[in-house]
C-alpha cells in the first residue's frame, strides 16, 4: 500500500496520469455521494459523458504514440542498416536476375558469376537486357598486388579473369538480339565486388561482396540492399559503380586489347 501512494504522489510530482487520477477523484466523490445521499440524473450523466470522454482522448493519444513508435523502429532499422550474411543466403543466381531489365557486374574476375551463367545470361541479353561487366584489368602492373590481398596465384587470377572475357566473346559472337552487353577494365579494386539489378528503379538491388584475403568463396560476408530500406548505403554504393565505371577501360573484342572510353 506504501508503495502504491508513493507512486501516487511521484506521478503527481511528475505530471504524470493527472487525467486518470482526476476521473478517479470524481469517481470516489461521486460514489460517497451516491451513499450518503441520491445524485440528480442530468449531473450524473454528465460526468458519465465526460469522463468517456476524457478516455477517448487518451485512446487518441496512445493510437498516436504507438504510431510515432513503430516509424520511430521502422527508421532505426533502416538507419542500422543490412546484415552481413555468408553465400548460403544467396537465392539461386538465376532467380535473383531472371525478371531484371538491366544487370551489372564488378568484380576481380567474376569467375563464380558469369561464365556459370553465359548461357543464360545471353538468352536475357537476346530477349531485350542490358548488361555490364565490369572486371579487373589483366594487363594491369598492379595485378600482382591484387593477386597477393586475394590470396590466389597471379597466374591464376589471369586465367579467371580472362575467363571471363572469353564468355563475354562468346557471347557477342552469338549476337545480342534485342538487349546490349558493354565490358570494361579497369585496374582499381576496392575491396568488394557487386552484382546490381535495375539501378535506377524502385525495385532496385545489388549484392556487395567483401573480398578477404586468402578467404574461401563460401566464407565471404556481403549485404542485400534496396533503395526503400538502405536509401543512404544504396546511394553510396551505386556512385561507387558508376565511378568505377567511368574510369574503366573499354574492352576490344576483337584483338582482346583495351582502349580509353573517352577515345
Amino acid at each position: 500500500m506504501k508503495k502504491f501512494f508513493s507512486a501516487i504522489l511521484n506521478d503527481l510530482k511528475s505530471g504524470d496520469n493527472i487525467d486518470a487520477y482526476g476521473m478517479l477523484i470524481i469517481a470516489l466523490a461521486f460514489g460517497a455521494a451516491g451513499v450518503i445521499g441520491k445524485i440528480e440524473a442530468e449531473i450524473l450523466s454528465a460526468i458519465i459523458l465526460g469522463t468517456l470522454s476524457i478516455l477517448a482522448i487518451n485512446t487518441l493519444n496512445t493510437r498516436r504514440t504507438l504510431r510515432e513508435l513503430s516509424g520511430a523502429i521502422k527508421t532505426l532499422r533502416r538507419d542500422n542498416g543490412a546484415c552481413l550474411q555468408d553465400r548460403s543466403a544467396f537465392s539461386p543466381f538465376k532467380d535473383f536476375i531472371a525478371e531484371r531489365q538491366t544487370i551489372w557486374f564488378f568484380g576481380p574476375s567474376l569467375i563464380s558469376v558469369f561464365p556459370p551463367n553465359d548461357d543464360f545470361l545471353r538468352d536475357k541479353i537476346k530477349s531485350g537486357s542490358e548488361v555490364r561487366v565490369l572486371v579487373y584489368n589483366p594487363h594491369s602492373p598492379h595485378l600482382d598486388n591484387l593477386a597477393q590481398c586475394l590470396g590466389v596465384r597471379p597466374s591464376r587470377l589471369v586465367a579467371d579473369i580472362r575467363s571471363t572475357l572469353e564468355s563475354v566473346e562468346e557471347s557477342l559472337h552469338f549476337g545480342l538480339g534485342k538487349g546490349s552487353l558493354e565490358v570494361r577494365l579497369t585496374d582499381i579494386m576496392p575491396g568488394y565486388s557487386m552484382v546490381i539489378v535495375d539501378p535506377d528503379k524502385e525495385q532496385g538491388q545489388m549484392v556487395v561482396e567483401f573480398n578477404g584475403h586468402d578467404t574461401h568463396t563460401k566464407n565471404l560476408p556481403h549485404v542485400t540492399l534496396n533503395p526503400a530500406e538502405h536509401q543512404r548505403w544504396y546511394a553510396v554504393y551505386l556512385g561507387q559503380y558508376r565511378q568505377l565505371w567511368e574510369a574503366g577501360t573499354v574492352y576490344s573484342v576483337r584483338d582482346g586489347s583495351k582502349k580509353d572510353h573517352t577515345n
